[in-house]
Formats: structure tokens, sequence, C-alpha cells
């Protein structure tokens, strides 16, 4: 079986290894040998370390293209209902905050700290294709399918904090202050700046009737964004107990440092936090909120300066392991979507769409979405994290994934990282915008007894603890359950208590939200100081070179794009040792099946298939249930602690801003010319329910399916596939926009024949009945032979698989067919990470001359019988003006 992922590079660089042989070979064993089948999975990977205690379930989903997105909100739970008009009308009347000026950081008289509650520690075409076989239809749950993660010209977000009644909320308002500013005029609702290079926008082309040059209105809305920049930092301050002292004092948990070029660079130790049994090693500052340059810190100030300027997105996204990805925790607990949490509200006040993305992926690395970040990641990043320590030990990961987000998408982001060396390469060698993040743990107290611990703040409880408190802190570090009953649907299958997945590498949602709240704390600071900057300005006029981005992006792109052999670590290892150093310089697109990825109808691999081949894989099953959840306690601090969520959503109601639209960077193919190659008729598709909805944000909504047993555990990890075997035929996708003549396909190998339903009981190719004599003449033979089974899974070294005699694995590009026998793609394979293989299809520059052009790809392998024996590959080809997104694994059992 042969896991599949469709890279398209954008450009050229010469290489080796590419063969467009158009020879067949067969193996001239004559002995008896293992028969294994190669099932073909749609990129994305979800093979778990063998230590990974987490469970997963295999559950379907789907819905249509084309949909309109999801209002912010709806995708997370349902509030009990409650009147919010006394509160509303009241966060009106409230204008304590709206006319402060509070400048950069400048202190605001801390709030009193609420009396923490006493916890209870818990002990189309002319090729002719047959009618592919009817599967029974899914028994449909809801009639109604939920809009796809995408785009609308306009969203509203909707408040997603706990209930309160009347009299705590404007007690909550009274003390803390709320947004009150409502702006009665009349002012451009489309999206003008989508007109100008990266939405820059030049002061005398804005509408007349344009806030941004409204300065009756600036005098008003930068003091009340400023306020509530403020509000939010003082709410995690007091969640945190850090009430007294000045500003800086109480903040210096949350303290970025500023390291000079010549420091950074004569620096080799002591850039990243390290040590064990409580001892902290390392610069101070990797336990506060961690380090960057002016250059990095200019960087992510004017980033945000631009999507509050031309009402953009500002999207965070995260690439790591199933640690970071909050496995065991609900996926709103995690760290990444705990951003959003909190910074969405503040944005959406300023006219701004935010979302953070997890992509976190149990068991693997980061390489499988790194070579095709800009696409998996999205195109419209503003700050990209790697957190992947644990399964990517090697700086060339976080290195490639950094590059590709930078070269890749259409925004340059910038690069916060856990890996001090990435930050440190690309500033140095390509004056990017990077830093690394810190822990946040110098502002957590280590408990010492259970009765200290209880007279914390209740979100520093059971964070630290000391070794004899240690198995009392993992038992009360998750918050979480499985269901919570609702009116409109009843689960057929027996939920679970709490999430499964709590290995001790696995941290709580406590711990999560701590890295959560010094991301925030970092953005909310960088954002205050760029409104600062504005409100400063003569007339609150800001000048174009003060925010303007497309020079800054040209200058950091250009550079990477022009990093040596000698500059980091990606040309060694991509380069030298794998033959693939164009991922190093050139930014490549790719379509996947793993999930989460942005976009997720755009980013499919069967985004690139013709209606006739969709429709053999068939349609994934919808979700048990449509959006929202029921109001979940658990996402939520206890009753009368500090709620920063309701403190940052509290006043008058939101109104919609833009959604910008990016989807235009995903080319669909035209399909022009008929197929080339005959369409198989016994591919599989094995994917999440409610794919189209795995967006990686807080909003998502899928993998809840009938078969799930926790069905609130929200996580959208999944190494989806698209299966084929030896009987399934050719695979035919269209890549929409090949210029530079580079197509490479990842691969796992590790699935067994029956896991392909489509193909149960067939003997021959297609399951067709009778020979035909064509140029295709070898696809309708009868299959025999004996088989042996495999091991499952292995990770050692690499070795040939046992194949029948006469297995053969080919590719056809534009109808132009390639043969490899089980031998020659042992071979062509590339181990480029742990379960992680690439094999390159296509290495010509020449071959397009340089012009975008619409190129037909096919896979298919025949030669053996559908018996038992395991081998899975996955597959991924590239091409499009970039370069190919590949993955391996430490054995290949192709």
């Amino acid at each position: 079986t042969t896991r599949m992922a469709i890279r398209r590079l954008r450009t050229s660089v010469p290489k080796k290894g590419g063969s467009n042989d158009n020879s067949s070979s067969n193996s001239d064993e004559g002995k008896s040998v293992v028969w294994k089948i190669l099932s073909l999975v749609a990129f994305g990977l979800v093979i778990l370390m063998a230590t990974d205690a987490i469970e997963l379930k295999l559950s379907v989903g789907s819905s249509e293209d084309g949909k309109a997105s999801q209002e912010f909100g709806a995708g997370v739970e349902q509030k009990p209902k409650h009147d919010d008009d006394a509160s509303n009308k009241a966060a009106a009347g409230n204008t304590g905050d709206s006319e402060s000026t509070p400048g950069g950081d400048a202190p605001v008289p801390a709030p009193t700290a609420v009396a923490a509650a006493d916890p209870t520690p818990t002990a189309l075409d002319p090729v002719p294709v047959e009618d592919p076989p009817v599967s029974a239809p899914v028994a449909a749950v809801n009639t109604e399918t939920p809009p796809v993660p995408g785009n609308t010209d306009r969203v509203t977000y909707n408040r997603r904090g706990q209930p309160m009644s009347d009299a705590d909320r404007q007690a909550m308002i009274t003390k803390w202050g709320s947004w009150t500013l409502v702006d009665t005029k009349e002012r451009p609702k489309h999206d003008f700046y989508k007109e100008y290079p990266n939405r820059d926008v030049p002061r005398d082309k804005f509408p007349s009737n344009a806030w941004q040059i409204d300065k009756d209105y600036l005098a008003k809305f930068l003091p009340e964004s400023l306020a509530l920049v403020q509000r939010a930092q003082e709410a995690i301050l007091a969640e945190y107990g850090k009430t007294e002292g000045t500003f800086e004092e109480r903040s210096a948990m949350f303290y970025v440092e500023h390291i000079s070029r010549q420091e950074l660079n004569a620096t080799v130790k002591g850039l990243e936090r390290s040590g064990r049994g409580g001892k902290q090693e390392g610069r101070p500052s990797t336990y506060q909120g961690g380090w960057t340059t002016a250059n990095g810190w200019e960087g992510l100030k004017r980033r945000m300066l631009h999507a509050v300027m031309t009402e953009d997105s500002f999207v965070f996204a995260m690439g790591g392991h199933s640690a970071s990805a909050g496995h065991g925790n609900h996926f709103q607990q995690s760290y990444t979507l705990q951003v959003q949490w909190i910074l969405e509200a503040v944005f959406a006040r300023m006219g701004v769409r935010h979302q953070a993305r997890n992509f976190g992926n149990g068991g693997l690395g980061t390489v499988h979405n790194g070579f095709g970040a800009g696409s998996v990641y999205g195109p419209d990043v503003d700050v990209l994290m790697w957190d992947s320590s644990m399964t990517e030990g090697e700086h060339a990961a976080p290195e490639v994934m950094a590059r590709q987000q930078i070269l890749g998408g259409v925004k340059v982001p910038a690069i916060w990282t856990f890996r001090a060396s990435t930050a440190k390469q690309l500033f140095l060698h390509a004056d990017a915008d990077s830093g690394y993040v810190g822990s946040g743990y110098f502002g957590i107290d280590v408990g010492t007894s259970l009765a200290q611990i209880q007279s914390m703040p209740w979100a520093m409880q059971y964070v630290r603890c000391d070794n004899e408190l240690s198995q009392l802190c993992r038992k009360n570090e998750y918050m979480g359950r499985c269901w919570i009953d609702r009116d409109d649907y009843t689960p057929t299958t027996e939920q679970k208590k709490e999430p499964g997945g709590r290995a001790r590498w696995h941290p709580g949602n406590r711990i999560h939200q701590v890295t959560g709240r010094v991301l925030t704390f970092i953005f909310l600071r960088a954002l205050k100081e760029a409104l600062t900057e504005w409100q400063e300005a003569a007339g609150h006029e800001l000048s174009d070179d003060a925010w303007h981005l497309t020079e800054r992006y040209e200058k950091i792109r250009n550079k990477v794009k022009s990093m040596g052999d000698d500059q980091g670590s990606c040309s060694d290892e991509y380069g030298a040792k794998h033959g693939m150093g164009y991922v190093c310089n050139y930014g490549m697109q790719a379509r996947s099946e793993f999930t989460p990825r942005s976009y997720p109808s755009h980013t499919s691999i069967r985004s690139l298939m013709r209606p006739e081949m969709k429709a053999v894989l068939g349609e994934a099953p919808p979700n048990a249930y449509n959006p929202p959840d029921v109001f979940n306690p658990d996402l939520h601090p206890p009753t009368g602690e500090i709620d920063v969520l309701n403190i940052v959503e509290a006043g008058v109601d939101f109104q919609s801003v833009l959604s910008p639209d990016y989807t235009d960077f995903y080319k669909k193919p035209a399909f022009a010319a008929p197929p080339k190659v005959p369409i198989g008729k016994g591919a599989s598709l094995h994917t999440r329910s409610g794919d189209d909805f795995c967006d990686g944000s807080v909003d998502s909504f899928c993998n809840r399916g009938d078969s799930q047993t926790c069905l609130l555990y929200g996580h959208n990890d999944g190494r989806n596939t698209i299966m084929i075997d030896n009987l399934s035929g050719w695979l035919v996708m269209n890549l929409p926009d090949l210029k530079n003549g580079y197509i490479a396909m990842k691969m796992d190998s590790w699935h067994w024949p029956e896991e392909n339903p489509k193909t149960e009981g067939w003997t021959t190719i297609n399951n067709q009945r009778r020979l035909k004599a064509t140029r295709f003449e070898d696809d309708n033979y009868v299959l025999v032979g004996n088989t042996t089974a495999s091991s499952r899974r292995g990770l050692g070294k690499r070795k040939v698989n046992e194949h029948c005699a006469n297995f053969v694995f080919e590719y056809a590009i534009d109808g132009k067919i390639t043969a490899l026998n089980k031998t020659e793609i042992t071979e062509r394979l590339e181990v480029v990470a742990r379960v992680v293989e690439v094999i390159t299809l296509l290495d010509d520059p020449n071959y397009t001359g340089g012009r975008g052009k619409e190129v037909e790809i096919a896979i298919r392998m025949r030669g053996c019988p559908r018996l038992s024996g395991k081998v899975f590959a996955q597959v991924m080809s590239t091409g499009h003006e970039a370069e190919v997104k590949m993955r391996s694994q430490d054995e290949s059992k192709l």
C-alpha cells in the first residue's frame, strides 16, 4: 500500500537522480518471496512512535469545496443561554479606559487580586473508466453540512467566554474596563488593500472615508486599542499573581531580551534553556519570555502594525510533535490555540482576523510538512514556530521548515522557535526576523507542599513541583472530558471519561497555558509598542516606510535564496547527504491528505484529481454532529478566578472584520486534455471525519465520527491516506503549474493489503474480466503466487523488501512511463528523517522551458497478487515554481 502526497516545485536546481527512463524491469528472483502490496496514501503521516501512548481512531468525513467559512468561535463550544443586554449596556456606558493612553509598557494601577478557590486534588474523459463500486451510503446524522474553513468577505467574532451573571459581569467591567468605542461613520467594506503588493497601500491611495486617515477617529481608536492591550497584559499578570510592583517587575516572567548581532554571533552556548532535576542552565531570558534581536523585534512589531493598518489576517502557526500538539488535552488547550483563545478578541476589536494553527503530528517531526511549509501551513503565516525537539534532534529540519515558509508562501513570517540555532543562523545570514521562545518558568513558584500549592493563584497550581510532589502535580495537571450531553445528538459509541494520550512526556493543559501566555504576552508587548508609535506620530500620520512590508519581505527572501552551502545546516543534510539541495533555496508547493493543513479543501491531493478519479475514491463520511460543541467548563478557569478571556471580550458588540482571501495561491488544474493513462478503479480514501474542517485552528471541527470514543478531544492530527495496491490501477493527478521540472513523492511502507477494501476479492488489475490488447497490455493479467507475512512497521536500518519476482512500481509523467523493480525503487528512495522516505520522479529544469505548464502525473504498482503481507508507501510530488516536499522513514519497505 502506498501513501502519496503531491509536491510541485517552483524553481530549478540541477540535481542527479531523476530518471525519465521509459524502460520496465523485472526482478530475476525466482524463489518464493513475500507478496506485498503498496497502498498509496495522501501526504500526511500518522505513524505514531513505538513509545507514543496516544490512541488514534480512524474515522472519515468530508464536505464540499466552496462553502462559506464558519464564523469565529463556531467550532468551539456553545455557552448556556444568558442575557448579555445588561452587560453590553453597562460596557457601552463605561468610559473608564476609553480615553486613557498608556504608552509602551507604562504601568497602570494593578488590579486587586481575586481570591483563589481551593482546588480539590484528584488522587470526464475519452479514456474508458468502469463505474466504481457503489458504497453503501453513510447514515446522515445531520442534513446540514457545516461551512468549510476558508474565506468569506467579512466575519464576526463570536464570544466564547464562559457565562457570567449580570452582576458579576458589571463588577468585572467596573474593575477592569471594557471596549466602548463604536465607529458610527460609513467605512469601506470591500477589500481594496488586495490591489497592492502585500496590501501595502500608499497613504494617498486610501479611500477618503477610510478610518486610517480619519484623525478624529484615530484620536479615539488608538487610546482605546492601547487600553485593551494593557488590560489583556494586566489580566495575564493577575492570573499568575503578579499584582505588586512596577509593570516591569510584575512582567519579568515574560521579559524578552534583545541580543546584538555581535553577541549572537559570538555566543555558542546558553542560547537554549537546559538542565535536569530542576537545575536551570542557559541565559536567564530562556526561562522568561525568550530572546530576539533588535531587528527581529522591529519585524514583529511591523507585521502587527501592518495587519491593523490593512485589516489583514494575523496568523501564528506551529509545527511540532505530539507534546506540542497537546495530546492528552483538548485541542483548544494546546499552547498554540491558547494564543488564539486570548488574542483573537483583541485583534477583532482592531479590525484584524487572527488565527493560530496547531500543526503538531504525533510520532513525527516537521520535515513531512516542512518541505512544503508555504502550502501546508498556509501562504499567509505571519509568525512561524518550530517545536519538535523530541523527534528532531538535528538542526536541518527546523531550518528547512523556516526557509520553506519564507520562500514558499505569500508572506515572509517572523521565525520564533524552540531551536536557537535556527533563529541564529537565519538572522546572521539572511537578516530574518527571528527569536527564541522562553518557558516563563521564571515566574512560576515551585510547589513544596499541598497547602502551598493550594495557596497559589489557580493558573500557577501544579505547574512546577519538587520531586516529592511530582506525582501529585501530574495527577492534577490535566482538565478534560470526552462528552457532555447535548439535545441534538447522542453518541452511538460509548465515550471515555477523559481523553487518552496522557503520557509522561505530554504536558497537561496547565503547562500548555503557561507557554501560550508567554507567546501571547510577546505579541501583546509588540502590538502595544507598534500602536504607541502610531499614536505618537504627528497627527497620527505614519509614513509608508514605517509599516509597509514588501521591501522587508523581498530582502529576507532574496537572502535566504542566496544562502551558501556553508551557511546553516540545510545544505549539508538535504543537499550533500540526500541530493535534494533545492529544498534549501527554492520555495516549493505541496498537496497532502494529512491533517491538519491550512485551507483543507484547497490543499488536499484530491484537489488535483479529475471528477472521475475522485469518484473512485468516494466521499468521506461527515462528522456525527455539527458545531458548536456545548459549553465545556474544562476550557475555562473556575468561577471566581481571573478569567482573561472574559476580560478581553468585555464591551460593546463586535463588528465584522475583513477575511482576506489567500486561497487563490492554490491553483487548480484545468484538465483541458484527456488523461494519458487509464484511470484506476481500485484506490480508496482513508481520512478523518469532516476533514475539510481540519485546519488546525480553534474553530476547526473534525475527527468527530460515530466511532470516536472521545468526541470532545478535538484534535486534527491524522495521517490520512489514499490507498492503492497492485490491483488498483493508475492513480492520476494533474499539477496545474509546473515550471522548473521537479516532482517528488513521499512514501511510507508498512500497511497491510487488507487496509484497501476496494480491491477485496479482486484477482486482476481494476477487476477487469477479460484481457484487452492495448499499449497497456500488461494491465489485465491474472496474478498468482505465494505469500509470506512480514513485520508491520520496522524503524531500523533500511533493507530491500521481499516482493514477488514480478513486482514493478511505475510512474507516468504526461503519459511517459518509467518502471522500477523492487531493487531500483529502494535505491531511489531517500530516507530524510524518521519514517520519511522520498523519491524524486522528475529532475529536469528544462522540462517546461521555464513556463508554467499543467502536467499529469500518475502512479501505480503491479506484478503481485492481493494476498497477506504488508507494505505501505506514501507518495508525494512537487512542481509549480517551488520545490519538493518530501518524506521518508528509517526503514523502507517498498
